[in-house]
């Protein structure tokens, strides 16, 4: 097994995460704010491998990989990413194959640079 080398996180990534706001009436979600963030090495999918997932949208779907940590474990899908300038929706969050357990999370997150 590996481990995720420093010399692999060249991108800076920026969680965000909207608190749910009660108004007496109802739950909603508010504006995201930053809880933190995380050097990352970013992957995006391939467009064989988008096919193959049955993907219809026009969107770009990215892994980043990420030293596991109590922030980097609390990843949800109702998170948002920021990196270099892109908005990604949080996907899923799992530990990452190939790599020493307990020691690199796989966020795959997705942006539509269709949607404006």
């Amino acid at each position: 097994m590996a481990t995720l080398a420093a010399g692999d996180l060249d991108r800076f990534v920026i969680i965000k995460r909207a608190p749910v706001v009660d108004d007496g009436i109802s739950r909603n979600r508010g504006v995201p704010v930053e809880i933190g963030g995380r050097w990352a090495k970013k992957d995006d999918v391939a467009d064989g491998e988008r096919l193959r997932a049955g993907q219809q949208a026009q969107d770009l779907t990215t892994r980043f990989l990420m030293r596991w940590d109590s922030l980097t474990i609390s990843i949800k899908v109702t998170d948002i990413l920021e990196c270099e300038g892109e908005t990604f929706e949080v996907v899923g969050n799992k530990e990452a194959r190939g790599y020493d357990r307990r020691s690199t999370r796989e966020i795959t997150a997705a942006a539509r640079p269709d949607v404006a």
